[in-house]
């Protein structure tokens, strides 16, 4: 009977491992902070990549041909600058500076994504449906460029807020007081075992005193 329990339960705990209930993994591990971390920097930089032809297309009309360089610096590095810029002052609590930084880097984003989407209405058009979807794909890439900016950004500079709560820190605090209390009890009972003893014997219950005529012989020693 034993035998035939213990091969049942072996065969629920392979059934049940098959399902995969127990694969639960941290997803707030360390590696798996820096693996979302490198995915994201090259969805930065491949964003970045994309949008720069684009600005490079618009330097044509503003400096000559040595200096193309200039407007991709000016305005993508110059993105990526202030969407870091806005959680340092985020968190330093400057408000002004912090809603100065997010307007920047709005007119920022509205500046590139316009200038790609200028790039393939001029070099290809809209009138067909390949040239107006690789318009509006073409002006997304700076949104793309802030979006994983401001998630590295927020990944590697938020703390968990569960564990230095403060309710948990009370809930910690709490435990280390009642731990401490009942230490403290437990040497006061080994140093004074009577005084542990003492309020059980005040609750045992007394029998009551019976009159001394009750008493046997008593009416004999009377006589």
């Amino acid at each position: 009977m034993t035998d035939t329990t213990t091969r049942r339960t072996k065969r629920a705990v392979a059934r049940s491992r098959r399902t995969g209930a127990g694969a639960t993994w941290n997803s707030d591990h360390i590696v798996v902070h820096w693996i979302v971390v490198a995915l994201l920097l090259g969805a930065v930089v491949s964003a970045g990549v994309a949008s720069i032809d684009g600005l490079l297309h618009a330097a044509h009309w503003i400096v000559p041909a040595p200096l193309l360089w200039t407007l991709p610096v000016a305005v993508d590095v110059f993105l990526f600058g202030t969407a870091l810029a806005t959680l340092a002052l985020r968190r330093r609590g400057a408000i002004a500076a912090t809603i100065a930084c997010v307007v920047i880097t709005l007119v920022l984003v509205l500046f590139s994504a316009s200038m790609n989407w200028l790039y393939i209405y001029t070099t290809v058009g809209i009138d067909t449906t390949e040239g107006l979807a690789g318009a509006w794909i073409k002006a997304a890439m700076p949104v793309l460029l802030l979006a994983a900016t401001e998630i590295v950004a927020a990944l590697t500079s938020t703390r968990n807020n569960r564990v230095n709560s403060p309710l948990n820190r009370s809930k910690k605090k709490l435990a280390e007081s009642r731990a401490e209390a009942k230490s403290l009890r437990a040497q006061l009972r080994i140093k004074n075992p009577t005084a542990s003893a003492a309020p059980a014997a005040a609750s045992a219950p007394t029998e009551p005193l019976r009159p001394q005529s009750a008493l046997p012989g008593s009416e004999g020693d009377l006589a």
